[in-house]
């Protein structure tokens, strides 16, 4: 049954969606970061920019490891084919077959959100990092929240028909739902913030991405969703994570924070395929 009541009582921000095209010997470059900005982006990660602490691991630190031993499966993830589709405004029934896999995702994300929340350490809670990593949390709850919302608001608006069924979930999208909910309720502290970070982390670069691959001075039809996460404040939600991310884990890298890692590289890479193929996909 279609559960169309689930976010109603949510209420959409404004979205002030921006970017500044740097051309560099004839490649563009998007250029975050707009210090005279004074109108927040849609995701509200302006929150964390007040939130990041200090990491205590000595470089490299584990995420610079991940991203250094994995560095070719993460480009496949980052500049996958269904990228460049939407960058060049062609991804057409691909992007309607993410769109309604992603709405499944962040409704499963916000559950995913909530039981890290629940699980942060006792000696984490107890300390005077408490307040800022609890703040984060729900500021990211509420974000996913809204994010939910500016989904169904541009489906509509895009004329696609946003389908939360459980036979319209793909089994990517099952296979990677239930990978982040085993992580959140037996992985270590660790494992998860590393999982929570790799998620977001993709996101950020593989948008950014196509915001760089697109062709200037060419109206494309998912601008809004490309620069939706293509902003300052989105990257400063990550450096968050990475920060927190990294202060779990310590400087040594354990086999179990890679192998999460890897899973979700793996499970992204799957879940642009997904996108691509259709039903067709590959199990």
């Amino acid at each position: 049954m279609e559960e169309e009541c689930i976010f109603d009582w949510m209420f959409l921000l404004d979205l002030h969606l921006w970017r500044i095209d740097i051309i560099i010997d004839g490649t563009r470059r998007v250029q975050l970061e707009d210090p005279n900005r004074s109108t927040p982006t849609f995701h509200p990660a302006s929150k964390f920019s007040q939130l990041e602490m200090t990491s205590s691991a000595e470089a490299p630190t584990v995420t610079a490891q991940l991203l250094t031993r994995n560095a070719d499966a993460y480009s496949l993830a980052t500049h996958h084919a269904f990228l460049s589709k939407v960058a060049h405004s062609t991804a057409d029934r691909a992007f309607e077959r993410w769109l309604t896999q992603d709405f499944h995702f962040v409704v499963a994300y916000l559950k995913f959100l909530s039981t890290v929340l629940a699980r942060v350490p006792t000696h984490v809670a107890t300390s005077a990092a408490a307040e800022p990593l609890v703040k984060g949390f729900v500021d990211a709850i509420e974000s996913i929240a809204q994010e939910a919302r500016f989904f169904r608001d541009r489906a509509a608006t895009m004329n696609i028909e946003l389908s939360y069924t459980a036979e319209s979930m793909t089994p990517t999208t099952q296979t990677y739902l239930a990978f982040l909910d085993t992580v959140a309720r037996e992985g270590t502290w660790a494992e998860t913030l590393v999982a929570l970070w790799a998620v977001e982390k993709v996101y950020l670069d593989s948008w950014t991405f196509a915001a760089e691959a697109m062709p200037l001075n060419r109206p494309n039809k998912y601008d809004r969703f490309i620069r939706h996460w293509a902003n300052a404040e989105f990257a400063r939600f990550v450096r968050w994570l990475e920060t927190i991310a990294n202060d779990a884990t310590g400087p040594v890298l354990a086999s179990g924070v890679e192998k999460v890692f890897q899973t979700v590289v793996h499970l992204e890479i799957a879940f642009w395929d997904a996108a691509l193929q259709g039903h067709g996909e590959a199990q």
